[in-house]
């Protein structure tokens, strides 16, 4: 996928949390800790960004 107006962010929020949930063998809503989770998540998006070669103004 690309970046712009058709991007699906929701497919890509959705399937980093699946990834993140089995990466981190999150079992229940007592093991997930929402600072590591929003960690992970900007790294993730800054990697596809710089992967992408996608700059925002």
């Amino acid at each position: 996928p690309t970046f712009g107006d058709n991007f699906d962010w929701e497919h890509v929020h959705f399937k980093f949390l699946i990834y993140y949930l089995v990466r981190y063998g999150i079992g229940c809503r007592k093991d997930f800790i929402v600072y590591h989770y929003r960690v992970a998540y900007r790294l993730y998006l800054e990697k596809l960004v710089m992967n992408r070669g996608f700059i925002s103004c």
